[in-house]
């Protein structure tokens, strides 16, 4: 195996390491009640991860080809993990000044006056919610296109991604700015998170066939 194999090899591994973290961090910050200046910073991190796991994808698709969906789709996923970090740290941001703005004794104006310039910050957070699905979705829908006849990956991978990405899309469009799981559709995040952990899977045991090399012309 060459350098620029044993190189494209280290990164695959880079990035389900990495992907690994970040699914950890997520599931983390939801289901284990932390005290903020913990919780904050374990959810800040999947953003990052997420974005140094989107190489690894990279290399093992190119792999077998470049494609014009396999790069704007990775260039989206990367856009996704800095959108996901920005909407964490506005969510905190607000909370935290909110929290301490002292109500009690305050008069029913002051109350009032609260409470509308707290609904101002949640729009505004709730508006990079919405930036973070559109670049997740329309990177699955991309890297599901980009992996439809890859010999490790091929449909059974990219048929699911795609149908996946454009139900979400189609939804958060729908319920916009809400998300579609407060709104009686089905929020469809999980299953982008159970579709990463599958190919993840699937890389991770296709990891020797990167040993030679089979790239064909770009597409």
């Amino acid at each position: 195996m060459d350098d620029s194999l044993r190189f494209a090899k280290r990164w695959v591994i880079t990035g389900i390491v990495c992907g690994f973290l970040a699914g950890v961090s997520y599931a983390v910050s939801i289901a284990v009640n932390l005290p903020p200046r913990i919780a904050y910073p374990v959810f800040w991190a999947f953003g990052p991860l997420f974005c140094a796991s989107a190489p690894g994808f990279y290399h093992f698709v190119k792999h077998y080809r470049r494609s014009i969906p396999l790069q704007i789709g990775i260039l989206f996923l990367i856009i996704a993990g800095a959108s996901v970090t920005m909407m964490g740290t506005m969510q905190a941001a607000a909370r935290a000044v909110f929290r301490a703005i002292p109500l009690e004794g305050a008069s029913e104006a002051t109350k009032e006056a609260w409470e509308l310039a707290y609904k101002a910050a949640n729009a505004v957070q709730m508006g990079a919610d919405v930036a973070w699905d559109i670049f997740i979705f329309a990177s699955v829908f991309l890297l599901g296109i980009a992996i439809l006849k890859h010999p490790k990956l091929g449909w059974i991978f990219g048929t699911p991604g795609c149908i996946i990405a454009f139900l979400g899309l189609a939804f958060n469009v729908y319920t916009f700015p809400y998300n579609p799981g407060t709104q009686g559709l089905v929020d469809m995040g999980p299953f982008v998170g159970l579709w990463f952990t599958a190919v993840s899977i699937k890389v991770i045991f296709s990891l020797k066939w990167m040993d030679t090399k089979v790239e064909v012309s770009p597409s």
